[in-house]
């Protein structure tokens, strides 16, 4: 996805900061916009620039990863999130975003433009692998449960059928 202001890329390396040097590596994957390209010329010596990816070498990148971040300050339902979740990773991300992730369940979310909070979030992460296994294994069965592409196409059927039919209803 877009590295960019909006997607929250400062404040997560802001967060990146305080938690100080040794506990965890960052890997930022995506592209960066002009703004998110100044953002990475500054990087502790503990986050890695992986550029984009190609979407089929996600999964490889989500086996090796403990957390994923998504720190957007404004998201409509960002599909990374829910990639992450059936990769059975805890999610830390705002409030800002619409996504499934239940707080304490599933991930830890926050609100937006709190560097503090997203370090605070990750560092409970950081420090309980056991936590972080609950979490993951919650996140998994969620989107096992409500959000496969099956789920996708019966909600969109149900979504189109009540369209079609409010609309002859109010033609006749």
């Amino acid at each position: 996805g877009l590295l960019s202001r909006s997607k929250g890329l400062g404040y997560l390396l802001d967060a990146w900061r305080l938690l100080g040097p040794g506990k965890a590596e960052l890997w930022l994957a995506g592209y960066p916009s002009p703004a998110g390209a100044e953002l990475l010329r500054s990087l502790p010596p503990t986050v890695r620039f992986l550029g984009k990816i190609p979407h089929g070498d996600l999964p490889e990148y989500f086996r090796q990863a403990d957390v994923f971040v998504m720190p957007s300050l404004s998201d409509a339902w960002p599909f990374a999130v829910a990639e992450a979740m059936a990769s059975g990773l805890p999610t830390v991300m705002t409030d800002a975003c619409g996504s499934p992730v239940r707080h304490g369940l599933d991930g830890l979310v926050v609100a937006p433009r709190d560097a503090t909070a997203l370090a605070e979030a990750l560092e409970t992460l950081l420090q309980d692998s056991q936590l972080r296994d609950r979490m993951g294994s919650a996140a998994r069965q969620l989107v096992e449960a409500d959000f496969t592409w099956e789920h996708y196409r019966r909600r969109l059927g149900e979504l189109y059928r009540g369209l079609l039919f409010t609309g002859m209803g109010e033609a006749a």
